[in-house]
C-alpha cells in the first residue's frame, strides 16, 4: 500500500439542494463518471489494483468522513461513512500501518481508527445504522474492508494524579 496523487474531485453544484456534498471523481485529469459523497479529497492510497479514497464534507463543526474502496475501473467496491450529528471532526494522523492497514484519527486525538483491507471479501448482513460508522444496507453483500476503533489511553506525567 502506498500514498498516491492520481485523483481530483469537482464539486457538483445543485440549484435545488440545500447541502452540496457530492463530487465528480477525476483520475489523472479525466472524468471517471463516478459521483461520490464529499467535497474535499483528503487522502488517497493504492492497494494492489485497488484505490482507497478519504473524502469529507469540509465542515469541521459537523464533519462526515467518507471512505471508498474502488477497483481499477473505478467501481465502488465498498464504502463507509463516519459521522455523529452535531459533532466536530477533523481527519488527522493518517498512517500506513502495514501492507493492508491505515490508521487515522477523526473525532479526537485520543482515538485511533484502523481501516483493514480484508484478504478476501466477506459476506455480511448490514442494516447501515451502526453509529458512528454507517455502511450501505446489504442483504449478505460483500465487505472488502473493516473499520476498528480504539481509544488511546492518555498517560499523565509522572507525579500527577486525578
Amino acid at each position: 500500500m502506498h500514498i498516491i496523487d492520481e485523483f481530483t474531485i469537482n464539486k457538483i453544484h445543485r440549484k435545488r439542494e440545500e447541502v452540496e456534498i457530492e463530487s465528480c471523481l477525476n483520475h489523472q485529469g479525466r472524468n471517471t463518471g463516478v459521483i461520490l459523497l464529499g467535497v474535499s479529497l483528503e487522502a488517497q492510497f493504492k492497494f494492489k489494483d485497488k484505490y482507497i479514497l478519504f473524502l469529507t464534507e469540509d465542515c469541521p463543526f459537523e464533519e462526515c468522513l467518507f471512505i471508498y474502496l474502488l477497483d481499477q475501473t473505478f467501481n465502488v467496491l465498498d464504502r463507509a461513512e463516519i459521522s455523529i450529528q452535531f459533532t466536530p471532526g477533523i481527519l488527522g494522523d493518517l498512517k500506513i500501518e502495514n501492507d493492508h492497514e491505515i490508521s487515522f484519527t477523526f473525532f479526537s486525538n485520543d482515538e485511533k481508527w484502523t481501516l483493514s483491507i480484508l484478504p478476501a471479501p466477506k459476506r455480511v448482513l448490514t442494516h447501515g445504522l451502526k453509529i458512528p460508522v454507517k455502511r450501505p444496507f446489504s442483504l449478505f453483500g460483500k465487505r472488502y474492508f473493516e473499520l476498528r476503533f480504539e481509544e488511546r489511553i492518555r498517560q499523565l506525567p509522572e507525579g500527577n494524579t486525578i
